[in-house]
């Protein structure tokens, strides 16, 4: 662990264009992909989290609700608050067991999810089907010369 008062201290006379230099350096390090991956192998949905809080500069406890492929997205309980924080923000145990895999549901964004729901509940007659065609979902007339508007041979 690097003392952080040590580490103050000796850039107290670092120059602008050297801070600046070493924030990228280590902002780059906190984007890798890999150090990301190996940060999330140890988090699941529904978890309760501790991470470092740049605002407030102290750790907090909030819950993840969803995962971004360069953030968290963590949410207080009163009043429900949404927080995007960097992987590497989260404190992770290091004897703790990797995280079981979300199930696949949870893998497929968000959108198709609500279309699967919203088109399990339409009613099967609200299908649109086309009058020359029969296809479903296709509208207009038939021009693509497949010969799917002939009937069905048994």
């Amino acid at each position: 662990m690097i003392d952080l008062q040590d580490a103050m201290h000796s850039l107290q006379n670092a120059s602008d264009l050297d801070l600046l230099r070493l924030s990228t350096a280590i902002g780059h390090l906190l984007r890798n992909p890999a150090r990301m991956m190996a940060i999330r192998r140890y988090l699941h949905l529904g978890q309760e989290i501790e991470f470092w809080n740049t605002r407030d500069t102290r750790t907090q406890r909030r819950r993840i609700i969803a995962f971004k492929p360069d953030q968290l997205v963590v949410q207080t309980e009163t009043p429900r608050v949404n927080w995007t924080i960097m992987y590497a923000a989260a404190s992770s145990d290091p004897a703790a067991k990797p995280a079981q895999p979300p199930p696949e549901r949870c893998l497929q964004p968000l959108t198709a999810r609500r279309s699967r729901a919203a088109a399990a509940a339409r009613p099967a007659h609200a299908v649109r089907r086309s009058r020359r065609c029969g296809r479903k979902s296709h509208s207009g007339s038939c021009q693509s010369g497949r010969g799917h508007n002939r009937p069905r041979r048994h």
